[in-house]
């Protein structure tokens, strides 16, 4: 189904000029996308916390399988090779960049060992003949067995927070995607029952991706009357066709109505560019 995604995101991917991936994290972090809006608690139907779950589903298993997805907007994706070069290069400016920051890791292993306190941790694989600098990716000892499990070569996914670094060598705390999806998905969900909704470059990525996919679910429910093309069953698949066929529009709309303002406008904009 991952298909379907990026077919129903289609209509909001105008947020961040239809970017994905690093290139699109990083516009996305070079000026305020939206405005946010007064503070209010929302609450979503059966169906459309169904489709959000499964939606946020789809575009974390391709954000981290190296695809273009929403969620690459507002969380950037680097390789082993970059991070290390740019510590190589500036490793003050490499710490402004990684330390405390969030992003997702896409690399080989290189070398697999226990640190302080039997804690594990994997040396992830770089260009550099000789490996040097390379980061070390550490994992906290609720994944010992899955560190365990993994051999050198393996190519790991990981979401991970910079560290800082030592004699050079990048720092990075990680914990692999089953358990980002999770804590995400109940992340964003959160936000939007509490009303913490923000699209805007120093925002959370759970808050950017909580208000897009409030806009998304809610004005998809509104225009099929809570899903009822999919009754009695309410299928995922027919959930997430939904969207299919419906202006960009009421999307816009949605997206005014909660006070989105710039979001809103980004949308009516290119409902009205020619094909």
């Amino acid at each position: 189904m991952k298909h379907l995604t990026a077919a129903v995101l289609s209509a909001l991917f105008v947020l961040v000029g239809c970017g994905g991936g690093t290139n699109g994290s990083q516009q996305a972090s070079q000026a305020n996308v939206a405005s946010s809006p007064a503070a209010q608690k929302f609450t979503l139907s059966d169906n459309e916390e169904k489709l959000l779950r499964d939606l946020l589903d789809n575009d974390i298993e391709t954000f981290f399988a190296e695809g273009d997805t929403m969620l690459g907007e507002f969380l950037p994706r680097y390789t082993p090779d970059e991070i290390s070069k740019d510590f190589e290069q500036n490793e003050v400016r490499a710490l402004s960049k990684y330390k405390d920051k969030y992003f997702g890791v896409v690399g080989k292993v290189a070398d697999i060992q226990a640190g302080l306190n039997d804690e594990p941790f994997i040396v992830l694989r770089t260009s550099n003949q000789f490996n040097l600098n390379a980061p070390h990716a550490g994992f906290d000892k609720d994944n010992m067995q899955k560190v365990a499990d993994l051999s050198k070569g393996d190519t790991v996914r990981l979401f991970c927070i910079g560290n800082g670094e030592v004699a050079g060598t990048p720092l990075i705390g990680c914990i692999f995607p089953d358990e980002f999806k999770a804590t995400f998905t109940d992340n964003v969900l959160t936000n939007i029952r509490d009303g913490s909704l923000r699209l805007a470059k120093d925002a959370r990525p759970s808050e950017n991706m909580a208000a897009v996919m409030l806009v998304y679910v809610k004005a998809t429910s509104e225009y099929t009357d809570n899903f009822k093309p999919c009754a009695p069953n309410y299928e995922t698949k027919c959930l997430n066709q939904s969207s299919i066929g419906i202006p960009k529009e009421r999307f816009a709309a949605k997206a005014r109505e909660y006070g989105f303002r710039e979001f809103a406008e980004r949308i009516s904009s290119s409902a009205s560019e020619p094909k």
